[in-house]
């Protein structure tokens, strides 16, 4: 019998918030990013997580910042 690797604390998905004051309408927001979880190769133990996509709380429209909020550590986008 071989040995069967268990990822219990590793879901496919999983959300983060990331709280402060928008550059843009001064206002405190949270912004909550979508985390996408995938083995890169067929050797790895653990998810790679990417963002795929995320949402404010002050979003009334398109903002200008969406492709690189100020909210969220630089290393996670």
């Amino acid at each position: 019998m071989g040995w069967k690797i268990v990822r219990n604390d590793q879901s496919q998905y999983k959300e983060v918030s990331y709280s402060g004051e928008c550059p843009r309408f001064h206002k405190q927001a949270t912004v909550t990013g979508g985390y996408y979880g995938r083995l890169g190769a067929k050797t790895d133990l653990q998810l790679t997580y990417t963002l795929s996509g995320y949402s404010c709380t002050l979003e009334r429209s398109l903002c200008p910042m969406a492709s690189q909020c100020p909210l969220m550590p630089e290393k996670y986008l």
